[in-house]
């Protein structure tokens, strides 16, 4: 499916749901050690954010924000990039924070 298409269905949450199809994308954050991408499911949009479901156990956000699994938070549409039909999540490891460089 298109892009538009995911995002129209976006637009109504419940309709998303009823169809069986989530609108996965992937959202990015940018900081000091590089860009990071943490898979989100699209569950509303404004105009000029979305409204993300958090699909991993603990993710912060700018402005010292924490967001847990399934907490929805609203992000800029900048931030998002929507999945293509077939494309995969990320890797991303738990959530685990490393302290000095150590894993």
């Amino acid at each position: 499916m298109k892009a538009k298409k995911l995002i129209k269905r976006a637009r109504d949450p419940a309709a998303a749901v009823h169809d069986g199809e989530r609108v996965r994308a992937v959202l990015a954050l940018d900081s000091w050690a590089g860009r990071t991408e943490h898979p989100v499911e699209i569950v509303g949009e404004t105009p000029k954010r979305y409204r993300v479901r958090i699909l991993e156990d603990w993710l912060g956000l700018p402005s010292r924000r924490v967001a847990s699994r399934g907490d929805v938070v609203l992000v800029p549409k900048y931030a998002v990039r929507i999945l293509r039909e077939g494309e995969d999540w990320p890797h991303v490891s738990s959530g685990a924070q490393t302290q000095g460089g150590k894993a």
